[in-house]
């Protein structure tokens, strides 16, 4: 019989924690200007994410094998920077920043999904999501939504002046969830 001092927890049968939803953010931006989406270095789930988002991605898929919890894979756009309205009489062609953005989250909604079918486990139930916007804020903001259960995040170890000057995803991201973050190398 627990004393007065032990808790009593209820623990799904064989498990020391209750992980039934898993988000990883997948980081599949160029890692050089030279490589565009899709053609970066190749890693252990092909062309697209980047080596820590793989990385991630590979911790993240095996938790969830280990707790039959649900994967959601995420990648964020960025905002795409506006341009200027052009000086008066300056010929310059339309760009339409609305439908650019839907093409870059099409683009990487249909890469995620493809990770999905091609290189996880088929009996790991896996869901993408593609938003636009800060990458922290928006993932702190999904795992949320979508009651995460835990964050499988990727470093890039950025140090110094880029650290000072760009922060840190990771970072806010373990500031400012509600759920536990495990950050990755």
């Amino acid at each position: 019989m627990p004393s007065s001092k032990q808790r009593k927890t209820t623990k799904s049968a064989g498990t020391w924690l209750p992980l039934k939803r898993i988000l990883c953010p997948v980081d599949q931006t160029p890692v050089s200007t030279s490589a565009p989406p899709g053609e970066q270095p190749d890693c252990a789930y092909g062309h697209g994410p980047t080596e820590a988002a793989c990385r991630a991605l590979k911790m993240a898929e095996e938790l969830a094998g280990a707790f039959g919890a649900e994967l959601l894979l995420v990648h964020v756009v960025p905002p795409t920077p506006v341009p200027q309205p052009p000086i008066e009489g300056a010929l310059t062609p339309p760009f339409d920043v609305v439908a650019y953005e839907e093409q870059l989250r099409n683009a990487y909604r249909n890469s995620l999904e493809g990770l999905g079918r091609e290189r996880i486990n088929r009996k790991t139930s896996v869901r993408v999501r593609v938003v636009t916007g800060d990458p922290a804020t928006e993932i702190v903001r999904l795992a949320k939504e979508e009651k995460s259960d835990l964050i499988v995040l990727p470093t890039h170890g950025r140090t110094g002046f880029t650290h000072l000057f760009f922060g840190s995803v990771a970072e806010k991201v373990v500031r400012h969830a509600e759920c536990p973050v495990l950050t990755l190398h």
